[in-house]
This record gives structure tokens, sequence and C-alpha cells, in this order.
């Protein structure tokens, strides 16, 4: 019976409609400031784990020729 209310006033049920990506692609609902900050802290993050790695790899590998000694 409710399908068929809303049906008759044009309008879909809310599991159909998938309001999120509504939002996500209209223009009318511009990316929040706070992703350009998450953006930022992901790839500071990733940074400083290259850094870390290579780091890590450099004493590895200095470990690794002194044991050949």
């Amino acid at each position: 019976m409710i399908m068929k209310e809303l049906h008759d006033q044009g309008e879909a049920p809310a599991e159909k409609r998938d309001e999120r990506n509504i939002e996500e692609k209209s223009p009318l609902f511009p990316r929040p400031p706070a992703m350009e900050d998450l953006r930022f802290v992901v790839k500071a993050s990733m940074a400083l784990a290259e850094r870390f790695i290579q780091d890590l790899d450099l004493l590895l590998r200095q470990l690794n020729s002194r044991d050949r000694k």
C-alpha cells in the first residue's frame, strides 16, 4: 500500500533513491573542506611512511653488510 502511494506521488522509496550517490555527484553539494585536510593528512602520512621504510631499509642493509665481514 505504501509503495503504491509513493508511486502515485511520483517518489521512489528511500532504498531505491540512494541519496548518498546523488549528493556525491551533484554540484549543489560541494565537497566539504575537511576532505582537503584529510587529503593533506593522508599524503603527509604516506610521505612519512615512505621515509621510515627507506631509513629502515638502509639500516638493515648496513647491518647485513657488517654481518658478512
